[in-house]
Order: structure tokens, then sequence, then C-alpha cells
């Protein structure tokens, strides 16, 4: 897709159906004559950029009634194995509670869940205990359950099955959950597989352990101990961070639990709201001490670069969130699934992104970050090397080395974004004088640490911002921003206005209001208000 020049998707000028108008900063939109009836109905703040004949398939990412959109997201805390706050914590318990937090969440009417689906590897009888923890969790026997097994994916499969259910119009609202008890689930399988299976070498290769594989990995394409090492080393420092600042709070639901001191056998009931895997402090020098994890198989992986073992979301249409007046907070936009050599299974995310991108004519230059699983740190490596991936842009807060590789959950929150990504445009020919992106960035060092802002020079405009903030923060901020600068409206007496664009997650265009010179501050936040609405 042709670029904007800072990153941003952008449509192709003079394709049919078109405007071949450009805007202030060269983006075409259609005039109002080709826009739908149903777009011209839309907010006067905010008007869909609606392309009627959408080259390369960008209607996918585009804002549409008959979207798949996630409403709701929460998780539990991840815990570990064997001795962490949910050891003595059955399945069918965390799916009950987690279900009653996504209600408490969502106020939703729970008779209206036609279906959940629950991503689980470990445990045979994971639809049976769905189906248990639902009914506990206060949903009629009119809601069903099924349980998928795609392995590490497995919650995200979880939300493709949903996904695809609400499109092909079997259900209308669907809840899809990961859910794994790494303590009780057992560590291997109960037998090996059939002699006369095994005789193909590739199918003998699925009972590698996975320690084995990423030994593979590593030795045939050269990635050392010290890059694992360093790689794991990263992830734990951006979950220290991450939970320092509390990232992680509005995701995670409390969850009250019984534990077993296994010394002196009592128990006492705990809270749990925190992630117990990151290790605070974590160094590369640290890590080199760590011994291998499994000697006779290879050197390289240890237990500080590989992930910790370790103990949902809501989806409908938009129209539907729309007629029951809950938020959206991101699109599923589709998935792509792609098989690699079972000996080296870990490196299928360099293999399934290019194919996912590929679906909606994007490259990688589109997309903002990356959650990819790091279930050892030599697959991690080998990602960002296939891919061509900057490490800054691939699991922000921290991978599963640092937050535990929960083999089914994945901690399917994290693909629901709450961002709100804007481009401000602010006024002045005079570089010397204060802009706008003042009032969110150096007047305000809380919110400013919440933000990513680049200036550059961009047709006489003196700057420009790139603004992130989470929705249920956003308004609030801005308003207190405008409170205090009674002044800004002499912003606005400069220049030739204020262009405001929001994008969503992928980075569909939607154009919400033009300030003309001289026009009051109050215009933009009554275009804000009006983005803020149709999320």
């Amino acid at each position: 897709m042709p670029k904007s020049g800072y990153g941003d998707v952008v449509p192709y000028a003079g394709s049919a159906g078109w405007s071949d108008r450009p805007l202030s900063f060269g983006m075409a939109v259609p005039t109002r004559a080709e826009m739908s009836e149903e777009n011209r109905k839309l907010s006067g703040n905010l008007e869909h950029v609606f392309y009627p004949q959408c080259p390369d398939q960008l209607w996918q990412i585009s804002k549409s009634p008959d979207d798949i959109v996630i409403t709701t997201a929460v998780r539990t805390a991840i815990t570990k194995a064997y001795k962490g706050g949910f050891k003595d914590t059955a399945l069918e318990s965390l799916i009950y509670k987690t279900l009653e937090q996504v209600h408490q969440r969502s106020n939703i009417d729970l008779a209206l869940v036609e279906d959940i689906c629950l991503g689980n590897v470990r445990d045979g009888r994971a639809s049976t205990k769905l189906r248990a923890g639902a009914l506990r969790a206060g949903f009629p026997n009119t809601t069903n359950s099924s349980s998928v097994n795609r392995f590490c994916s497995s919650g995200l499969k979880a939300i493709q099955d949903i996904s695809n259910q609400i499109r092909a119009g079997e259900i209308q609202i669907g809840i899809a959950i990961g859910a794994e008890s790494m303590t009780r689930g057992g560590k291997y399988l109960d037998e090996t597989l059939a002699a006369d299976v095994l005789t193909n070498p590739e199918a003998a290769d699925v009972m590698l352990p996975m320690i084995q594989t990423s030994e593979i990995l590593s030795n045939e394409f050269n990635i050392s101990r010290l890059q694992q090492d360093e790689y794991a080393a990263e992830s734990f420092r951006r979950a220290e961070v991450a939970q320092e600042k509390g990232w992680f709070a509005d995701e995670i639901v409390p969850i009250t639990c019984t534990v077993r001191d296994p010394k002196t056998g009592k128990t006492q009931d705990i809270t749990i709201t925190k992630d117990e895997g990151p290790r605070h402090g974590t160094t590369v020098e640290g890590l080199s001490r760590v011994k291998p994890a499994a000697p006779e198989l290879g050197d390289k992986t240890t237990g500080g670069n590989a992930s910790q073992v370790s103990d949902g979301v809501i989806l409908m249409k938009r129209s539907r969130a729309s007629e029951l007046g809950l938020p959206v907070l991101a699109k599923f936009c589709g998935a792509a699934v792609a098989g690699v050599p079972p000996r080296i299974m870990g490196v299928g995310p360099a293999y399934a992104i290019p194919k996912l991108l590929d679906k909606f004519n994007l490259n990688k230059g589109d997309i903002d970050i990356f959650e990819i699983n790091e279930a050892f740190a030599s697959m991690g490596v080998y990602c960002l090397r296939e891919l061509g991936l900057l490490h800054s842009k691939v699991n922000p807060r921290g991978g599963a080395i640092a937050i535990d590789d929960v083999d089914s959950a994945k901690v399917i929150y994290r693909h629901s974004t709450k961002f709100v990504k804007s481009k401000w445009y602010s006024c002045g020919d005079d570089p010397t004088r204060p802009d706008i992106y003042d009032v969110f960035t150096e007047r305000d060092p809380r919110f400013y640490s919440g933000i990513r802002r680049k200036m550059v020079a961009l047709y006489g405009m003196s700057s420009l911002l790139k603004l992130e903030t989470f929705v249920d923060d956003c308004t609030a901020i801005l308003e207190m921003r405008f409170g205090e600068m009674a002044s800004l409206g002499e912003f606005l007496d400069v220049g030739h206005g204020v262009q405001c664009y929001a994008f969503d997650v992928i980075g569909n265009p939607t154009r919400f209001g033009f300030l003309d010179k001289g026009e009051d501050i109050s215009g933009i936040m009554a275009a804000i208000h009006g983005f803020l609405r149709y999320l």
C-alpha cells in the first residue's frame, strides 16, 4: 500500500470509485455523493472514510456494521505451576470465576450468549469442565459450550471459532476463553504413538520434547546462548516495567482461591491480582549463570531463557454491540495458520504472520505492535530475524519467558487493544511558538509517559504529535488539559486550522473534523467525544 511518509496506511488516490480531490495532507477521500446513505447518517463530528470500490481488500479492515468486534476482555493473573497461587485451584473453578468476572465487566444479559468456546490443551475433560463452570457462573443451560486444542494457539483458535460462527450467522454473541492448569494437567503423554506411524521420520518428530526443538533451532540457525539470554533479559525487563507502571492492572481480574501449604497442610484464602512470573532485576549476566535445562539435549536452552510453566473475551457484530450499548474494544479482522516442520515447531509465527498480512494486503511496517509466542528465546530470536522486525515492536510488555507460557490461554486479553491512536497536526508557522502538543506532553509528565510523539515538519506546520492513550482515560485527560489551557484558542488563529485523524488498530483512516482558522477549541472536544462514542 502507498505510504503517507509517516508510517500510516493511506488510500490509493484516484482509484475507481474514489475522489481525486486530496485533503490538505494528501489523503484522498470520497465526496459525500460517493458515500453510502448509511455513512452519510453518521455524526457530523465523525465521518467514516468509506470506499465503495475499495481495492486490495482494504474493506476487510474498515468499519462496518458486520464487523466481528470484542466488547469485553479480562484475564486472571498467571501463577507458577506446582507452587503458585493457583496450584490448588481446579480448572473448572478458574473458568467459573473468570466467566463471572466477564459478566460483571460487561453487564450483558447472559441469556444472549449462545456459545462459549474454551481453548485448552492438557485436560481431556475440558468441555465438561467448561459446561459446569459456565452454569456455576450463572449462564443458562441454553448457552452452549465446546473446547478446541491447537496447542499454544488454542486461545486464539477459540476466538477464531466464535468469530466464524458469528460471521456465518450461526450465533449472534459468543465468548472465547483460554484456560489451563499446568499443575493438574499432567506432564507427559500417556503413551507413545503407534509404531506404524512412527516409521515416518517427520511423524516421529512430533514426539520430540519442546526443549529439544529449541536446541535444534539454535544449532541449525546459529542462535547463540548469549543472544537467547539477551532476548530473555529484555522480556523480563519489559514485564517488570509493565508491572511497576500498573499496565496490567485493568486487564487482570481478582480471583480469590484457597491455597494449601505443602509443609504444614494448613490452608488460607488469598486473592491473586498479579502475575507471578516476572523476575524483577533479571540481567544477562545472571541468566548466563543458569545451567542448561536438559544438558543431554543441548547447552543453550535454560530455565532462564525459556518460558516458565504456569497454571475471555466477548465477541459479536458491531451492529449488535451498538444495539446493546456496549463499547467496542477491538475488531477481529481475521486469522491465518501456517504449518512448519515439527522438529522446529516454535517458528510458526515467522510464517503465519506474513500469511495474515498478505491476506489484508498489509506489510509489517503497517503494524505498530506484534504479540508473538516466545516459548523459548531461540524461537523469539528466530522470528525477529526471519521477519525483520524491530524488537521494540514485539511483545512490548514482556512475553511468555517473563509472564509464563500457558499452553492455551496465551493471555488473549492482549489481542483486544484499548488504544486510541490519533494524529494531531498543530498549527503555527513559527517553530519557536508553543504548539498544541505542549498540552499533552511537556505540561503533563504523567500523560507524556504514556504516549509516543514524533515531531516533523509538515506542509508549513510546525509539528506532528502521534498520541496513544487508553480510551478509558482519554476524554478525562484531554478535558483537563484543555480546561487548564484557556489561551489555547490563540494557537488556532495562525496557520490553516487543525486536521484530526483517528486510526483503527490496523490503520483504517477515519476523518472526524476540520477546524477552520479561528474556530473555538470546543470543536476539538466535540470531535473527540464523537469519536469515542463510536469505539
